[in-house]
């Protein structure tokens, strides 16, 4: 923080001193624009010191202040004020943002947990079921990345003295793992629905996942309050047990089925009560910092990653690229066209709204356009009922606050908010109201227009990605089944590896349903890909569901378990994973140590007395599918283009 707020001095102090020149300041918002843009490529904290330099540039453009020296050290003074305020609060309240996070990813598996009791639901059809999941998916993982972000980097949590760090990291963990086992509950839906119902029993497991989701969602809330001691537990458990005795006199192939779902949700039930009584347990074990440390993302900072950047391939470096050349088109209409004591109001919406893809540039827009031309309207009417200096400061208090709790909620209910202060604000001050009015709405649409069509300046479409972050499942998938190898092969599993390799599983499928999500809105997307798309990721959800399930029954049966017959079939899919790799035409980021380990894993075909189980067939079965989807794909498409994009 401290760092930012000499940047932040900085920048005002220069383009403060750069007024006099005209040129200058031209030359200064190219350099700047393009400079704190690409700080894009190292993501994170550094990227939002780069998002504030810009803003404090074009906010120093409007403000003009006569002493540049005596504004940038307000700036600076600003910023350490806003540190020590931040340290205090920190202090006291140490916990607050981890537990906020801890308790958002807790409801969301919540919620997907009843996304996945609909499977037990005949007359929900199961591609909805599918679609549904997916989505909730991508909410999941962006839930646990929040919360791994604070935990491993925000104000050196982990690193801190504090007595409960352990209990949240121990928490957080345990969280994750409960979504493995949520993921679990799977298998060939189709038949389990057929084989069930005779026995009456998919209501009940419907109704027992609904009461564990609730169960959750309850444990999810409390978390902010720190307090176990209220949660009540549902009649989970009894159900359970009831469901339990059903599995253990059934046999065959029902009965093999049912105990599986019942041994799945009697874990899930376990660590759900695990999460309730971790919150107030007396002694939690102290973790170890380096392992913890191996989920975070590599924040390295070096001038080689710049300098790799510097081409038309980089995304970062295209945006960097079409934000400039749009500011300084801002820059310009608003010195010829617009009144000069608002002109920088067209630069700032343009740096609010551009986003590097289409659609989310074109969202941005739509959200900005409604809510300020909105907000301009009930300013307008504010304006005219209450002329009264008083009661327009209670407003712009009060919809300040409004804007601070929507900014992350809703954009467009934010910037309705933020509309109404600038307005009342400025009026304030005494200037004419239909000039603000006309001023605002004015430069939101042309600098909306702007961005929007900058997009097809340097254009970054996500169907150009696709081809990669296929790979980036395909590789996973391939790093999670190495995994699973490992343990059949009577070496020590390494729990760590196992998570990371989990860990980018769920990253790398969310990264591609997001980016195919956004492809959909992009103009000339291709709609023949669209099936293949959306079946590719079925199979690839069912695939490491299946996985995770077989885990657990390794580990569960192990050493009793032969698994030659379980070997034998992981290879076949690691070889349609393979394949389906050089289909896409580009080399596997898998490291050597596990290639060698796949290449030398021989091992015997096991025999007709020796079967399997139905996970590992499974497994087998979804590997050649996602070959034989991706193989469907059209020679002319974008995914078999060449490595140029």
């Amino acid at each position: 923080m401290l760092f930012s707020s000499f940047i932040l001095a900085a920048v005002a102090l220069i383009t403060a001193l750069s007024f006099a020149n005209e040129l200058l300041l031209l030359m200064l918002i190219l350099f700047f624009c393009f400079s704190f843009t690409m700080l894009g490529i190292y993501g994170g904290t550094i990227s939002a010191i780069g998002s504030m330099a810009l803003m404090m540039m074009v906010l120093t453009i409007g403000f003009k202040p006569p002493n540049a020296l005596e504004f940038s050290a307000c700036i600076f003074i600003g910023g350490i004020w806003n540190f020590i305020i931040s340290a205090f609060v920190r202090r006291l309240v140490p916990y607050q943002q981890i537990k906020l996070a801890l308790s958002s990813c807790t409801i969301e598996i919540s919620a997907f947990l009843r996304k996945k009791a609909l499977f037990y639901d005949v007359n929900v059809p199961l591609d909805v079921c599918f679609k549904n999941i997916i989505a909730d998916h991508n909410k999941v993982s962006e839930k646990q990345e929040k919360m791994r972000s604070i935990l491993l980097h925000e104000k050196g949590f982990i690193n801190s003295k504090l007595k409960n760090v352990n209990r949240y990291i121990h928490i957080a963990a345990e969280v994750i793992d409960l979504y493995e086992d949520v993921l679990a509950i799977h298998d060939d839906y189709q038949n389990l629905r057929l084989l069930l119902t005779d026995m009456r029993l998919l209501q009940p497991i419907n109704q027992l996942i609904n009461l564990m989701a609730d169960d959750l969602e309850v444990i999810g809330r409390l978390i902010i309050k720190n307090r176990s001691e209220d949660y009540s537990i549902s009649d989970t458990a009894l159900r359970l047990e009831q469901l339990k005795t059903v599995s253990d006199n059934s046999f065959g192939q029902k009965g093999k089925l049912l105990k599986k779902i019942v041994d799945n949700l009697d874990r899930i039930s376990t660590k759900i009560t695990t999460i309730g009584l971790l919150m107030n347990a007396p002694f939690v074990e102290r973790i170890s910092k380096n392992d913890a440390f191996l989920f975070s993302a590599n924040q390295s900072i070096t001038f080689r990653q710049m300098y790799e950047h510097l081409n038309f391939r980089s995304p970062v470096f295209r945006f960097a690229l079409r934000l400039t050349f749009c500011c300084l088109f801002a820059h310009i209409s608003s010195l010829f066209f617009l009144s000069a004591k608002y002109d920088y109001w067209l630069v700032l919406t343009v740096l609010v709204v551009s986003r590097p893809g289409f659609n989310n540039t074109k969202r941005r827009n739509i959200q900005r356009v409604k809510g300020t031309l909105f907000g301009i309207a009930v300013a307008f009417a504010i304006l005219l009922i209450t002329p009264d200096t008083n009661v327009q400061v209670i407003f712009i208090i009060l919809f300040l606050w409004a804007y601070i709790g929507f900014l992350h909620i809703d954009y467009q209910v934010s910037v309705f908010f933020i509309t109404l202060v600038a307005i009342l604000g400025i009026e304030i001050l005494g200037n004419s109201q239909h000039d603000i009015l006309w001023q605002r709405g004015l430069d939101t649409i042309i600098g909306c227009a702007a961005s929007l069509l900058s997009t097809l300046l340097f254009p970054l479409w996500e169907r150009q990605k696709i081809k990669n972050l296929l790979t980036s499942i395909l590789v996973a998938d391939l790093a999670y089944l190495d995994q699973l190898l490992t343990l059949m092969s009577g070496e020590k599993l390494n729990v760590i590896n196992y998570k990371l390799a989990r860990k980018q599983v769920f990253i790398s499928s969310a990264n591609f349903s997001s980016a195919y999500e956004l492809m959909l809105a992009e103009p000339n997307s291709e709609k023949e890909t669209e099936g293949i798309f959306i079946q590719v990721q079925i199979l690839n959800h069912q695939l490491y569901a299946y996985v995770a399930s077989l885990f657990h029954e390794m580990v569960r049966n192990s050493p009793a378990t032969n698994v030659e017959p379980y070997r034998t079939l992981i290879k076949k899919a690691v070889k349609y994973l393979s394949d389906s790799i050089k289909l896409l035409n580009i080399e596997t980021s898998l490291d050597a140590a596990s290639i060698q380990r796949i290449e030398n894993d021989t091992s015997a075909n096991y025999s007709d007395g020796n079967v399997p189980s139905a996970q590992s067939m499974q497994i087998v079965a979804l590997a050649r599918r996602m070959f034989m989807e991706l193989n469907k794909l059209p020679v002319n498409n974008s995914i078999k283009k060449s490595k140029k994009h």
